[in-house]
């Protein structure tokens, strides 16, 4: 098959004033495919990278060769391209397909998965993401299991820069690092939601050794969840209410674009200026398809390593016993599959958590030990909840319950969530109002 573009939509898009065309042959030959590829993306790199809405061509035509080069199984083809700049290019190229909201389903699950594994492949990121100037304080302000929180200054304004940690054993292993920061920052970016934090983009450690790359945001000055009530601890039940509601509106953003969080607890939620919530921490985040979840090469499901365990549900703890229809659809031998531990029901369990967490002020079994928290989830027992302390909000220990259901099968879904929360903000409302 070859495409050609007609004149009229080749004028002011060429190289050294010869005009291109794109062809995308029908043939498994690797080296056509991919000259088919870089073809295109020449043309979107002249173009600006705009999308067919706005005049461009070349996106188009480099989604038309990527999904021949795909249905060749010569993908990997890509990853062999040398040259610096049509390594980048063809990186831009699929990061601005990917703001394109005309792409879901299926096919941005395959261009997210095929983003992070370009990124991390050669620790190069899209251009748009690339920040250029950046002051860092010398030592880090917080650090989690994950990385370490420094204070910046990007453009005038106040930044959190986060940089992933480096173990002993990472050393010899340096494309796991990168993978990893791949990974967060290409989720991250594509998000954009008013109860997610926003993501300025990436930027090189100065004076590294290792070459990291961190990741920068706004700094929010109210801090997490935690610090937030520890400074408000007479928080009314509208504010709470409104705070719960806030995090089950960025999960169900997450799982409406095939995105699971994976570490939903209240440290990893931040304050914003105005007293929002936003979801942070996005190391743990997966995608998920139901429909097709073998389109792409890379694994995209998670054992039971993310989260923290008070906050894990059952499913993801091992030696769970699975219930009957996770245990008669998936192959189980000794521990449960990728694929049934993961799915979106995890943050369900965890929202749970953390509405806990919002009305006690408390986290999930406090003083219970770790082990004995594992033991009790799998058997079924949940945090106590004193129900004196919900007072106006009674009728949320409902919705609680429903969430922490054992099977996943039984959890409400997100948006299902966001409703009931919903109705229980609408009465509260009213009743302060009577």
């Amino acid at each position: 098959m070859t495409i050609t573009l007609s004149a009229a939509e080749l004028e002011n898009v060429s190289t050294s004033g010869q005009p291109i065309a794109v062809d995308v042959p029908s043939t498994n030959n690797r080296k056509q495919l991919l000259e088919a590829v870089l073809r295109a993306t020449g043309i979107a790199k002249n173009e600006n990278f705009k999308s067919s809405d706005n005049g461009g061509l070349g996106l188009a035509r480099f989604y038309m060769a990527l999904k021949e080069i795909v249905k060749k199984g010569s993908s990997r083809a890509l990853l062999s391209v040398e040259r610096q700049d049509q390594y980048q290019m063809i990186i831009d190229s699929l990061h601005s397909l990917l703001l394109d909201n005309r792409v879901g389903g299926q096919q941005r699950i395959y261009l997210c998965n095929a983003m992070i594994r370009f990124c991390g492949a050669k620790e190069q990121f899209p251009t748009a993401l690339k920040l250029e100037k950046l002051k860092q304080d010398p030592h880090p302000y917080t650090a989690g299991r994950f990385g370490y929180v420094y204070k910046g200054e990007s453009d005038g304004k106040p930044v959190a820069i986060k940089v992933i940690k480096i173990y002993a054993d990472d050393i010899n292993n340096l494309s796991k690092v990168a993978k990893a920061v791949s990974k967060e920052a290409i989720t991250w970016s594509l998000c954009a939601h008013p109860n997610l934090l926003p993501f300025y983009g990436v930027y090189p450690l100065e004076e590294s050794e290792y070459g990291e790359v961190c990741m920068v945001s706004p700094w929010m000055a109210n801090g997490n969840l935690h610090q937030y009530m520890k400074l408000h601890p007479d928080l009314s039940p509208k504010t709470k209410v409104s705070l719960i509601s806030d995090v089950a509106r960025g999960m169900a953003y997450l799982h409406e674009n095939s995105m699971i969080h994976g570490n939903l607890k209240g440290t990893n939620i931040l304050i914003k200026p105005d007293g929002q919530a936003c979801l942070a921490a996005f190391g743990c985040t997966e995608l998920f398809n139901h429909e097709i979840t073998a389109w792409t090469s890379i694994k995209t499901g998670s054992t039971g390593r993310s989260g923290t365990l008070r906050w894990q549900a059952p499913e993801c703890m091992p030696y769970y016993d699975p219930p009957e229809e996770i245990a008669d659809v998936q192959q189980v031998d000794d521990v449960l599959s990728e694929t049934a531990r993961w799915s979106e029901k995890v943050d369900i369990y965890a929202f749970s958590c953390v509405c806990y967490e919002i009305v006690t002020g408390q986290i999930p079994f406090g003083g219970v030990k770790d082990n004995y928290v594992q033991s009790k989830v799998i058997r079924g027992i949940r945090p106590a909840v004193p129900a004196e302390r919900f007072g106006l909000l009674t009728e949320l220990l409902s919705l609680m319950d429903d969430c922490w259901k054992q099977s996943p099968a039984e959890r409400p879904s997100a948006p299902e969530v966001v409703k009931r929360v919903d109705e229980i903000k609408n009465r509260l409302y009213l009743f302060a109002h009577v």
